[in-house]
């Protein structure tokens, strides 16, 4: 690195040129970083949401949740999933590791569920989003007006929308808590049974009509032309002019009496022909519906036939739709691949005489006289057996003669057109109408607009409105986007006009810009007091200056350095920048340093500065390297400290580099043209024997009792850190400390089964008390889904309250006060506190699985009661408090059978009679409403329902409540699997900032509740982030020391003395835990960070000191005059680098400005303490150890050249 000085100082004039450079392009690099809070992480999770109106947990649970959660487990780099089912909802979450694509993973799991979406219940379709701190909204607004919410909705998407998405940076701008609008179509139930129509004709009709589909292309004139059939439906005259067919209905006929014939079944078949004929002899079909072919739920009865004995008015039916008994089929065309049926006719020919002689009974049952039967019929006779007759026993030609030879068997019809049916033609063959007879939907039912059912409430300060959240594109400034929509609000006002008003309820920008501010000010704060301390121990301007250029210099790199890589300037990467200002002198204080004390012994400038720097070269490389090569293992720090601090350390790393760059070129240069003086002094070959100043007369003579009394010292270092570690207990922890925001998020959680209305009233109450807070500006109100976060959160059964707190009082306080008033409100629910953070759960979160739904509950209420009891919570709630009501429908499958019905039959009538069809989305107007086709007299009472009469397969109609039992029963408001095992969550919110204490307190509470076998209980959350987050750390700073510990064998080329080095890492321990506790900050994973910088930066002291001492041994002088000359010049450089760090470090820990440090104040706190204590003990240890180690060498070295 020395080889670059030189280089630097050839070319002294490329070196202003390349420092211009840094200054133009830095400075354009810092103005080009867009400012966040805190990085864009993608957390590696998907979250498929899926809609099942109507369905309670446990059918959500069994149709929708457990398909998809199994069907996506084969998935790679899935770690866990958890379903949770609600009314009409399914929520199923799948944790990847960090690393996974998500959008591999997210085409994956979509795959994976088409795969099985013929599975699902029809009309199912899930939704797989995936989040990430983009998509938290920049702005939040409340809009009030004079409009109704409906038409507020409309202009909104409009207006307001349309102005918004133009917006530089905007990605959306969405409106929620509007009650929307559908299309209603009510069947008329009367017209349709007039017209022998069902509901069903009705929404095949609507599902095919407006329809585009591409038809190829042909060529003309102009080229190729894309060939389009169908027209949309736009509008509600064209939902009315739909067409609906009129299915055929043949002439009703008299079937002649036909003596004795048996009676038999027969059902539809899914398929056929329209080939028309009469009935066969006895055969009459009752209550047959002639419905599409195509459509097969029209085909799952089996029809009766009645006794025709007697004249009986029948439809003609089609041949081809009969079955026997026997399930064969009996129409033309069909081959003998299966006995002869009861009721299928032969033409003569075909049964020999010895056929029919094998078979007298068969005929005798069905009453013939014993000679052959016959009916005339043409010039034909035939056939007709009772019974199925194998073909095996049939001779003849009959396998081979099947073919076209079943006919009727029935008489000619009187007053038909032709011999044999009235639906023959002249010609023999069937008549087949080529039209049919169709209306419209406005004839059989009332087509209208109408407001969607009302699902959720937003007020602003008690007032009705709608919600407008704002989210910006990825790489968009949030600050720039707040601010270009905040701009535009007046002029879009203007537009909508009456009386509209925005509030904003939430705002990112503010706090960013707050909290950057902050930081900015106290890093300039730090920047000031690093030169004043500078300053004191050179006391030099011109060096002091010299020294200083390394701060913005080295800066000015790193944001370019930032910019490359894609950083934002955020509350981490800033709070990086800020505490690298301390560090990033550290270099240049050395080099400084030992260029004045060589220019202070009369040497030429061009060589004082060459030999001062190739000093310290090798020191400061190395010290830097160690400093960046701490950083390196938390590439291997998984979950989200690995990708919080990531940015961090690659922008302390980028700014160390820049430090060291800028030392050994720009400082040098520098030097020589503000330093010293270009008068020739001879130098000295004597060792260097330079004035001691005030510093080193104080420092000398403590530093020779040391040597000499190594031992007595290292045993006062040794008892220091054990009473220091002693102490360690008294330390509070956490995982990530509150943001400070102004801003409280309250979730109030109401007893199941209020109503949509029952809460609102409830949140009212609610919402006056709040207003009452001083300091309180807005209350924003959310009551079920409509903000467009609930189902992705599970809240859609909460009320969310987001509260803005005015800057001139303190958040902290306001939101202590209200969550302590607001715990005595027990009669509506709970509610709870959750700072609005975004790093993930503040509670302390238990899981439980069970092998039962009645031992899980079992088990969860007894663990929330033995933590409740502990004392360790300041609330205690469980997934399984919150139940619901339903009407249970048990259905008698016995009794059932009687008629013809099943479970499934029974829960689709059920379903088509109570629920409305969603048929599909229209756009009219610009507008896309859902097409629905209602119900209509469905019931409305218990009673109603269990009166309700269902209509049978067989024609017949039967009460509900014959053929079931219905009463009203409880479940749990939602059921949650894990890898589908049943399991509950219990949420501890500790009473303690002590998350340690609170956490061994619960774990204790669970200890005592006795596990029956096969359940589990299982710490989370908050306090699993926290264990998580610790392991990995410690193991990266055990990886740290010895990453320095290589580096300083390369350096020193010993194995023994950079162990010595190390011995600073444990003592820097002491001031950490030491200021710790003095400031009550709690230890968090910030501070673990600042451990982990605390090993480079304290051996960078000790390096800095031993190898001046190394230096002089080589000269020839001895351990102790080496140690006592070394340590004595490098005391000055090692506290002043020491003193800069923390100085700069104090306005950051003391949190002067009172925002935007809630990571980077624990960290600062951590590092000053550290600093000090290592910096103290490394002056008076190290030597110490130094001089017991390498003089028991040098003693011993001594006597074996004695003997020699």
């Amino acid at each position: 690195m020395n080889r670059l000085a030189i280089f630097s100082l050839r070319n002294r004039a490329l070196i202003a040129l390349v420092t211009v450079v840094v200054a133009i392009f830095g400075g354009i690099a810092m103005s080009l970083l867009k400012l966040e809070l805190i990085p864009s992480i993608t957390f590696p999770q998907l979250v498929v949401v899926t809609n099942y109106p109507g369905a309670s947990p446990v059918i959500v649970e069994k149709e929708v949740s457990t398909p998809i959660e199994t069907a996506i487990q084969g998935i790679n780099g899935l770690e866990s999933t958890t379903a949770t089912s609600q009314n009409g909802l399914s929520q199923i979450t799948a944790a990847f590791a960090y690393g996974t694509s998500l959008e591999s993973a997210e085409q994956k799991v979509q795959l994976a569920i088409n795969r099985i979406s013929n599975l699902l219940p029809a009309g199912v379709e899930p939704q797989v989003i995936a989040g990430s701190f983009s998509d938290i909204p920049v702005l939040q607004m409340a809009v009030t007006s004079d409009l109704a919410p409906d038409q507020l909705n409309q202009v909104l998407k409009d207006i307001a929308v349309k102005e918004l998405t133009k917006l530089e940076g905007v990605r959306d701008a969405a409106v929620f808590g509007a009650n929307g609008e559908h299309i209603a179509i009510v069947p008329d139930d009367k017209e349709l049974e007039r017209r022998g129509l069902t509901t069903t004709d009705i929404q095949t009709a609507l599902q095919t009509a407006g329809i585009r589909i591409g038809a190829g292309s042909v060529m003309s004139a102009k080229g190729e032309l894309s060939i389009v059939s169908g027209t949309p439906l736009a509008s509600l005259p064209d939902i009315r002019s739909v067409p609906v067919t009129i299915p055929y209905k043949p002439p009703t006929v008299k079937v002649p009496k036909v003596p004795d014939f048996p009676t038999i079944s027969v059902s539809p078949r899914s398929a056929g022909t329209w080939s028309w004929d009469e009935l066969n002899g006895g055969e009459c079909i009752d209550n047959y519906d002639d419905a599409d072919p195509s459509t097969n739920d029209a085909y799952q009865a089996t029809y009766e036939v009645v006794d025709c004995a007697d004249s009986h008015e029948a439809q003609l039916v089609r041949v081809g739709d009969l079955r026997t008994d026997a399930g064969i089929p009996i129409y033309p065309g069909d081959s003998a691949a299966g006995p002869v049926a009861m009721g299928e006719c032969f033409a003569s020919g075909i049964i020999t005489a010895s056929a029919y002689a094998a078979y007298p009974t068969l005929l005798t049952d069905v009453r013939y006289p014993t000679s052959q039967t016959q009916w005339n019929k043409g010039d034909t006779f035939y056939y007709c057996f009772a019974h199925t007759v194998p073909i095996a026993d049939i001779t003849g030609s009959v396998a081979g003669s099947r073919v076209n030879t079943i006919v009727p068997a029935a008489p000619a019809i009187p007053g038909s057109s032709a011999t044999g049916s009235s639906a023959f033609g002249s010609s023999g063959a069937p008549t087949i109408p080529t039209t049919r007879s169709v209306t419209t939907i406005g004839e059989l039912s009332r087509v209208s607009i109408q407001p969607d059912v009302i699902t959720s409430i937003s007020r602003v300060n008690g007032q009705p409105s709608l919600t407008l959240a704002i989210t910006k594109r990825a790489d968009a400034n949030t600050v720039d986007v707040s601010r270009a929509v905040v701009s535009a609000l007046p002029a879009i006002t203007d537009l909508l006009g009456n009386g509209t008003e925005f509030t904003v309820v939430f705002n990112q920008a503010p706090f960013i810009e707050k909290s950057i501010d902050s930081l900015a000010v106290e890093g300039l704060l730090g920047l000031i007091f690093a030169i004043i301390v500078i300053l004191v121990f050179l006391m030099s301007i011109r060096s002091t200056l010299v020294t200083a250029v390394s701060i913005p210099t080295s800066l000015l790199l790193t944001f370019i350095g930032m910019w490359a890589s894609d950083f934002s300037l955020n509350i981490l990467t800033i709070g990086a920048v800020t505490i690298s200002i301390g560090r990033v002198v550290d270099d240049s204080i050395v080099v400084v340093e030992n260029i004045k004390r060589h220019l202070s012994l009369g040497e030429e400038r061009m060589d004082a500065i060459r030999t001062a720097v190739k000093e310290v070269a090798t020191a400061v490389t190395a010290s830097t390297i160690t400093t960046v090569a701490v950083f390196l293992p938390l590439a291997f720090v998984g979950g989200l400290s690995g990708e919080l601090f990531k940015p961090f350390a690659v922008t302390v790393t980028i700014a160390l580099v820049a430090s060291l760059f800028v030392s050994l070129t720009i400082v040098p240069v520098l030097a020589y043209w503000f330093l010293g003086d270009k008068k020739k002094k001879k130098l000295s070959t004597k060792p260097v024997r330079e004035k001691n100043d005030y510093l080193q007369r104080g420092y000398r003579p403590i530093v020779r009792w040391t040597i000499t009394h190594p031992l007595a010292t290292m045993l006062i270092a040794i008892l220091t850190l054990g009473g220091t570690l002693a102490l360690a207990p008294l330390m509070k922890t956490n995982f990530v400390g509150g943001s400070g925001q102004s801003t409280i998020t309250l979730t109030h959680s109401t007893p199941a089964g209020l109503t949509l209305m029952d809460r609102s009233a409830v949140a009212e109450d609610v919402e006056a008390k709040l207003l009452d807070y001083p300091g309180i500006e807005t209350v924003q109100t959310s009551i079920g889904g409509g903000n467009g976060f609930a189902a992705f959160n599970g809240q859609a059964g909460n009320i969310i309250y987001q509260i803005t707190i005015s800057d001139a009082v303190d958040a902290d306080l306001v939101r202590a006060e209200v969550t302590r008033d607001l715990k005595t409100i027990t009669d509506t629910g709970e509610i709870v506190s959750a700072q609005g953070g975004a790093f993930g759960s503040q509670t302390i979160d238990i899981t439980v699985k069970a092998p039962s739904e009645e031992t899980l509950t079992a088990v969860t209420s007894a663990i929330a009661a033995a933590i409740t009891e502990s004392k360790a919570a300041d609330s205690v709630t469980t997934s399984l408090d919150d139940t619901q009501s339903y009407i249970s429908i048990s259905i008698n499958r016995k009794e059932a059978a009687k008629y013809a019905l099943s479970e499934v039959l029974i829960g689709r009538t059920l379903s088509g009679l109570i629920a409305p069809s969603a048929i599909g989305q229209v756009v009219i107007d610009d507008v896309t409403m859902d097409l629905i086709v209602e119900t209509k007299n469905s019931p409305d009472t218990l009673g109603e329902l269990r009166n309700y009469k269902i209509t049978t397969p067989l024609g017949a109609t039967v009460l509900l409540s014959k053929v079931a039992t219905i009463g009203i029963a409880k479940t749990a408001a939602s059921r949650t699997t894990e890898r589908g095992v049943l399991s509950a969550s219990v949420a501890v919110t500790p009473a303690s900032d002590n998350l340690t204490e609170s956490t061994a307190a619960v774990n204790t509470a669970l200890a005592s509740v006795t596990l029956p076998s096969g359940t589990t209980a299982t710490v989370g959350g908050v306090a699993q982030d926290q264990v998580e987050s610790f392991q990995q750390l410690g193991l990266a700073l055990l990886a740290a020391i010895l990453i320095v510990y290589v580096v300083m064998v390369a350096t020193f080329r010993s194995l023994r003395q950079p162990l010595l080095l190390l011995v600073s890492i444990p003592f820097a321990a002491t001031g950490a835990i030491g200021l710790q506790i003095i400031s009550g900050i709690p230890l968090g994973i910030s501070s673990l960070i600042g451990l982990l910088m605390l090993v480079g930066i304290v051996v960078t002291n000790a390096i800095v000191l031993i190898d001046l001492v190394n230096q002089y041994r080589e000269r020839g002088g001895s351990v102790i005059e080496s140690l006592l000359d070394g340590t004595s010049r490098r005391v000055r450089p090692v506290l002043m680098t020491a003193l800069a760090t923390v100085f700069a470090l104090t306005p950051l820990a003391t949190g002067v400005t009172g925002s935007g440090g809630f990571i980077s104040q624990p960290l600062a706190i951590v590092v000053i303490g550290g600093l000090l204590s290592s910096t103290i003990l490394t002056l008076l240890v190290l030597p110490a150890l130094y001089s017991l180690v390498e003089g028991r060498k040098e003693r011993k070295a001594t006597r074996r050249a004695r003997k020699a």
